[in-house]
């Protein structure tokens, strides 16, 4: 499996991620805590919470300009109408590692929390704060290894599966932003930056919020070999599907069971402008999301594949097999 950077993580740089859980032990405070969404005129409690409500109030003032340059462009995607709340009585300041190696959150809002897909679209996660609380509870039981700096040197046998940013916003009115890459083989790996403080870098391994953050971007298993037996075959053209005939659908099959090969640790920016849809004898419908350049990338499931070269046939038609699906959708 795999992620595709976006030409504006470049500007922001790390993409995104979700937020991690306030918890001092194994016993946090926030998973004793139901996660709820509130405005912030039903605030209730202390002064620090009314502090807190004041600030905050003040950086949505912000979103209309002045945010910092490491979020420059992600707020175009959408926030949340109404704010996710993560109490914390005890920090209202920073994001931090504490000395049993667990993440904390300062008492903050969630103002957005963005999905880079696999076949490089950003969008909105629309999860639940149950389902939030459900991400936050995995991740408060990583015992994390700080990091020296970003890691770039990933797992040469696993794919990148999934990739989010986390925005907020914490009870002093600054920014935070939490990048999270998760892999198949369980690593995940966290980029945390936040206004006036020094970025934290860590990294753990965690099958079980791996099937979390994998339920997150509904992303599934495909055995591609089932796309031997397929009923219909369309492409998405001028904004609908439409039904290909039975040669390209033959074709089809072939490329898929002879000239295709898994895509390792896939990390690339192909414009996927291309989908297709598969309609099995069984009724399993399997979806295909294929770019529209020569990389000749193909994003299936939970899985990237490339389709071969043919470097028998001379140069010329190396791109043999990607140039007959890209065919699929020139307009007649």
């Amino acid at each position: 499996m795999k992620v595709q950077k976006k030409a504006f993580v470049l500007a922001a740089f790390f993409s995104l991620s979700l937020f991690l859980c306030a918890c001092k032990g194994d016993d946090s405070s926030f998973l004793q805590e139901e996660l709820k969404t509130v405005s912030p005129e039903n605030e209730e409690g202390e002064s620090e919470q009314e502090d807190f409500t004041e600030k905050e109030e003040d950086s949505q003032k912000q979103l209309e300009g002045g945010i910092p340059e490491f979020l420059e462009n992600c707020f175009e995607f959408g926030t949340y109408s109404e704010k996710i709340r993560i109490p914390n009585a005890d920090n209202m300041e920073f994001v931090l590692i504490n000395e049993e190696n667990r993440i904390e959150l300062p008492e903050c809002n969630v103002l957005s929390i963005l999905l880079y897909t696999l076949y490089n679209e950003t969008v909105l996660y629309e999860g639940s704060p149950e389902e939030i609380k459900d991400f936050f509870g995995e991740i408060s039981k990583l015992e994390l290894q700080k990091e020296e700096e970003h890691t770039d040197t990933l797992p040469l046998d696993a794919d990148c599966v999934f990739e989010a940013y986390s925005i907020m916003v914490n009870g002093h009115g600054n920014y935070i932003g939490i990048n999270i890459r998760s892999f198949s083989d369980g690593m995940h790996y966290f980029d945390i930056q936040q206004e006036n403080q020094e970025e934290i870098y860590a990294s753990a391994k965690s099958e079980s919020l791996l099937e979390v953050v994998k339920g997150m971007a509904e992303l599934k298993t495909v055995d591609i070999s089932k796309l031997e037996n397929i009923k219909k075959l369309e492409a998405f053209i001028d904004g609908s599907w439409q039904p290909l005939d039975e040669e390209k659908k033959e074709l089809f099959q072939i490329i898929m069971k002879e000239k295709v090969k898994k895509a390792k640790n896939y990390f690339g920016g192909c414009p996927f402008d291309y989908r297709l849809k598969a309609t099995l004898h069984d009724g399993e419908i399997v979806e295909a999301y294929y770019a529209s350049d020569s990389c000749g990338t193909l994003v299936i499931g939970d899985s990237t594949y490339e389709v071969d070269l043919a470097p028998e046939e001379g140069e010329e038609k190396q791109f043999k097999y990607r140039e007959q699906l890209s065919s699929f959708f020139n307009k007649h």
